[in-house]
């Protein structure tokens, strides 16, 4: 329940960024996913994209298929590529504690 109840919380900030702050350029957004596999994170990558591109912003979508080190490496590539708002349903959000503190910064 806590995850998705983050996911929420992590994507409506998203959505409110992209939506109230009238940026003169194209909003960048990684979506760092536990498993797409899931038909429920399926149906909420869909409606969050759909959303984010009405607002002009490009969503990066990677799905960890249930890998904490892959959702690592990917958060970090995200990071690397220059995103300005990352959302992260984590597989293991114990583990991510580095990587998130990374993206903070």
């Amino acid at each position: 329940m806590m995850k998705v109840k983050h996911f929420l919380l992590s994507a409506c900030a998203a959505l409110a960024l992209i939506s109230h702050a009238g940026f003169a350029k194209e909003v960048k957004i990684g979506m760092a996913i536990d498993d797409l596999r899931l038909e429920r994170w399926q149906k909420d990558r869909d409606l969050f994209v759909a959303k984010a591109q009405a607002q002009g912003a490009t969503v990066f979508v990677q799905s960890s298929n249930g890998n904490e080190e892959t959702q690592i490496s990917q958060i970090e590539n995200m990071i690397n590529r220059g995103v300005d708002v990352l959302v992260i349903i984590p597989y293991n959000g114990q583990v991510l504690s580095n990587v998130i503190a990374e993206a903070k910064r």
